[in-house]
């Protein structure tokens, strides 16, 4: 037993040397300084200390990002996640494409000329219908009127109409 556990540990020694963080860790506090003890020169240490340094970087990105992708799809395969990906989004905008034809069709309907808000039939939607079929919808309460600031002139327009001068 204690020899399978021994064998365990040095698989998992070896192993942990590719996972790309523990590679740069195992040159930059064991690697540099055999190096050294070999007599090599240290600018071979230096761009071997930056090949594990690229190494590291690049090889957590990639982790994080297949990782990252495992996550979302359930897929191994980077190919074949890059693939659901793509086919989620293909139906995401579809859906998106759906609601917004219907939203379309539905609004045509409701308040197109003729259409159903337009309850006395005179070919206009009026601020009163518009108002019914907000209330209809359940939007009662949500329903803001942005009304024009009248200027002066406008003003005196409507004192003289009110007053019976046009």
């Amino acid at each position: 037993m204690g020899k399978v556990l021994q064998t365990a540990g040095m698989v998992g020694k070896t192993i942990a040397k590719w996972i790309p963080p523990v590679n740069f860790e195992e040159y930059g506090t064991r690697g540099m300084f055999e190096d050294r003890e070999k007599g090599r020169s240290e600018t071979f240490i230096t761009l071997k200390g930056f090949g594990h340094l690229i190494y590291a970087l690049v090889g957590s990105m990639t982790l994080a990002y297949c990782g990252w992708m495992f996550y979302e799809t359930g897929e191994v395969n980077p190919i074949k996640a890059r693939q659901v990906i793509a086919q989620r989004a293909e139906q995401a905008e579809q859906e998106r494409a759906n609601y917004q034809k219907r939203v379309s069709e539905l609004s045509d309907r409701v308040f197109s000329r003729y259409g159903l808000a337009d309850t006395n039939k005179n070919g206009r939607v009026e601020f009163s219908e518009i108002v019914e079929a907000y209330r209809r919808m359940g939007l009662e309460d949500q329903i803001q009127i942005q009304l024009p600031k009248p200027n002066l002139e406008q003003l005196e327009k409507a004192v003289q109409s009110y007053q019976g001068r046009k």
